[in-house]
């Protein structure tokens, strides 16, 4: 699926009945909790001494997480108005000039 399309899954799946304040922290709880269960995934594998954890990562579950954390990235800029591409122009400059050699 490309970005596009799952800004649309996000728009057409989003809880817009909440007030605006509270989409805001909604988007923004969102996104902190799925990135917070792919640490999860990672410290469970890392960590873990549980014989169920031993066989690593199981790639499906961190991809299905991995895709949340971007439904909430896209909540967020949803609900602060900040278009992705953006984003990641800014976050690109500010990269470039950190790293340039």
């Amino acid at each position: 699926m490309n970005l596009a399309k799952f800004r649309g899954v996000v728009r057409r799946t989003w809880n817009t009945a909440l007030p605006h304040g509270e989409r805001k922290t909604h988007a923004v709880l969102t996104l902190t909790t799925e990135a917070a269960e792919v640490a999860d995934i990672w410290k469970k594998a890392a960590f873990s001494n549980r014989p169920d954890k031993a066989s690593g990562i199981n790639m499906v579950h961190l991809a299905e997480e991995i895709g949340d954390a971007v439904y909430g990235i896209l909540a967020v800029c949803e609900e602060f108005g900040l278009d992705l591409e953006y984003c990641l122009d800014v976050t690109a400059g500010k990269l470039e000039k950190r790293y340039d050699s």
